[in-house]
């Protein structure tokens, strides 16, 4: 794919795109030649190296309490208003939730948003993107779970399953950690950060090298049937339109400025979560289509992102 020399805040969109693409096109081949699944590498990532990316990058960016609030309050209102627009959208076309929200609600802000974070803006943008994801798994653990469940399964309790699910995550307690090293103007010594650092310096590359194995697995028997073809329109229209529309009010209306709206405005407009698939096959809420959307929408992100990059400088 051809992407054009352009700089703009002293970014080369060539030499920021390339890594991540060449990080999934491995992952790809690698998961069709070996049949590597992305399951182990997605467990290593979740539970170890993203949690010490997380904890050093909170701990060590030089971003504001301020700062992280605002993004946090920001991913917030984006999930808020997408939420709506699927409210709306099925009012209009009779569709349930379950058939077609996931995918939209949830981008995927950690896989793909942190490594491009990193290559784009460095340390500082971490922790912004770290914190939207964040907020994000909470609502997938909480409102994803509910949308993603049948509705006489949905009861009361799935908020509570949702919360204990949410608590046992590593990346919690990693942010949880930071946030009070943080409050407590402690740093750990440099023999303790360095270890960590070293650890979290993997997440990018094994984090893409995961999606690509995902990508890989899609069976393509996702895509043929004909209502998942039809519905694919309407899913990456509110995936990118709807997300780029919902960060675009969700700025305007908290005010944001510089990294921060940057961060929230490619944020939304990313592809669907890796995990919407995960909770749609758990579930049975349409597996196929929601695997079919994030495929689909991550291949039609590639020439999006420098769009998106170019959008928000």
């Amino acid at each position: 794919m051809f992407f054009p020399h352009v700089y703009f805040i002293g970014m080369n969109l060539p030499s920021v795109l390339a890594p991540l693409l060449l990080s999934v096109l491995c992952g790809v081949l690698m998961g069709l030649w070996r049949k590597l699944r992305p399951e182990p590498f997605v467990t290593a990532v979740m539970d170890l190296f993203m949690p010490a990316l997380v904890f050093d990058a909170l701990l060590t960016a030089r971003v504001s309490a301020a700062e992280l609030f605002s993004t946090a309050i920001a991913s917030c209102v984006v999930i808020l208003f997408l939420f709506g627009l699927c409210l709306l959208v099925k009012t209009l076309t009779a569709r349930p939730l379950r058939s077609f929200a996931l995918p939209v609600l949830f981008m995927n802000a950690g896989f793909l948003g942190m490594p491009l974070m990193d290559l784009a803006f460095g340390a500082e943008a971490i922790g912004r993107i770290v914190v939207f994801d964040q907020v994000q798994s909470f609502f997938m653990f909480s409102l994803g779970i509910w949308i993603a469940m049948k509705p006489s399964e949905a009861g009361g309790a799935v908020w509570m399953e949702s919360l204990k699910a949410f608590l046992k995550e590593p990346l919690i307690h990693s942010i949880l950690l930071a946030v009070l090293f943080r409050a407590l103007g402690m740093i750990p010594p440099e023999f303790v950060l360095s270890p960590i650092r070293w650890l979290g310096a993997v997440t990018p590359v094994l984090a893409l090298f995961a999606l690509g194995l995902r990508l890989a697995a899609t069976p393509v028997s996702s895509f043929s049937r004909s209502e998942v073809r039809r519905s694919l329109g309407l899913i990456l229209g509110l995936r990118f339109g709807g997300g780029i529309l919902c960060g675009l009010l969700a700025v305007s209306m908290l005010g944001l400025e510089g990294m921060t709206r940057q961060v929230v405005l490619i944020a939304s407009g990313l592809p669907s979560a890796v995990f919407s698939y995960i909770l749609a096959e758990r579930y049975g809420a349409e597996p196929d289509l929601t695997a079919a959307a994030v495929f689909t929408s991550t291949i039609v992100s590639l020439p999006l992102i420098p769009l998106l990059l170019k959008f928000t400088a």
